[in-house]
């Protein structure tokens, strides 16, 4: 029952703008890793991600899972352009997570996009902090990566990031990469 209240939430208060924003699916493949590096794969994830921009934020729900266990999350964000070149950016968001011991966790995030060209854009930073209501469900991590995304279309753009997962005292504990695509409408 809590999971199909959590995608309810998320996904009504997509419908309730879906007239006045500009929405974004972006659906992504990726591999997690272990410290040693990209050599060495433990899993395949899965992900899709619905964002409305609403000029000044930006309302996102998500679900991403492997093997083991998936997250349904919703967040609210915003970006500011700096200058015609570089944009910040930074969320909040609470979430589920699905496995042996379901519980819900919050995020903190925040970005740097640099505009390269018309058709680049590069994230040159991305970090998350993440980390459980209770924390006694030892889910405390931080994420750094960075990606690039391309825009084929003025609608269709392709992504590509990698990023090291950390604990809650910076150890790491391991390495992804993704690729994706990304439709506006």
């Amino acid at each position: 029952m809590k999971k199909t209240m959590i995608a309810v939430a998320a996904f009504a208060a997509f419908a309730a703008t879906a007239a006045v924003a500009e929405t974004t699916v972006a659906l992504t493949y990726g591999q997690d890793f272990t410290t040693a590096g990209f050599g060495d794969k433990t899993d395949d994830t899965v992900g899709i991600a619905v964002a409305h921009d609403l000029g000044a934020y930006t309302l996102g729900a998500s679900y991403s899972g492997d093997s083991d266990a998936q997250n349904l999350e919703a967040t609210v964000g915003r970006h500011f352009a700096v200058n015609d070149q570089l944009s910040i950016g930074a969320a909040l968001g609470v979430g589920q997570r699905f496995d042996v011991t379901d519980f819900a966790y919050y995020t903190v995030s925040a970005d740097a996009d640099v505009k390269v060209n018309d058709k680049l854009t590069w994230t040159a930073i991305d970090y998350r902090y993440r980390n459980a209501f209770n924390t006694a469900d030892d889910y405390e991590s931080h994420r750094i990566g960075t990606g690039v995304s391309y825009a084929l279309t003025d609608v269709v753009a392709l992504n590509a990031s990698v990023y090291r997962n950390f604990d809650g005292d910076f150890d790491a504990t391991g390495n992804a990469a993704s690729v994706g695509v990304a439709y506006k409408f």
